[in-house]
């Protein structure tokens, strides 16, 4: 079982997949979006603006468990102890990056999660992960030799299945 899928490079945290799918996600639904390198401060992937004015961050995951079943075959799932202080950071009011500006804060923040086919997504609101953070099992787990801690989420926290291609 991996978290991550790899794409055409040899990093194995390498996300591109994930961003051309949302971002022709994005495009299909009239939203604008900006993605982030891995140096900004933030350290999440992206932030949308939807038709009607918000702003969204977004953290992008791939669990390449997941292939074409309608919903996430296990009953949790794997997403990296590192990614909650940034999920508290969105939730707290901190600024974001948007297009060389800032936004004062996002309406909302998910983590959405691909199945390794990028056909289908679920989305997880960070706020709903934040509030049950000590209810999660932590673990940790070895992606491509790198030891890697974990929380282990429980399916039921997804908001929402949908078919993406």
């Amino acid at each position: 079982m991996s978290l991550f899928v790899q794409g055409g490079k040899s990093n194995s945290y390498d996300d591109s997949k994930e961003r051309k799918t949302w971002e022709q996600y994005c495009k299909q639904k009239g939203y604008e979006v900006e993605f982030y390198n891995k140096y900004d401060p933030l350290r999440l992937d992206c932030c949308i603006k939807t038709l009607d004015g918000k702003y969204i961050i977004i953290e992008l995951i791939c669990n390449s468990c997941w292939t074409d079943q309608k919903e996430y075959p296990e009953d949790f799932i794997h997403i990296p102890v590192r990614k909650f202080d940034y999920f508290k950071q969105v939730i707290n009011g901190i600024s974001v990056a948007w297009h060389g500006g800032y936004v004062a804060t996002c309406d909302q923040g998910y983590v959405i999660l691909f199945n390794k086919l990028h056909t289908r997504m679920a989305r997880i609101s960070f706020r709903k992960l934040i509030r049950n953070e000590q209810n999660f099992t932590k673990t940790t787990m070895t992606f491509y030799k790198e030891p890697c801690p974990v929380c282990l989420v429980p399916k039921e926290y997804t908001k929402e299945y949908k078919d993406i291609m």
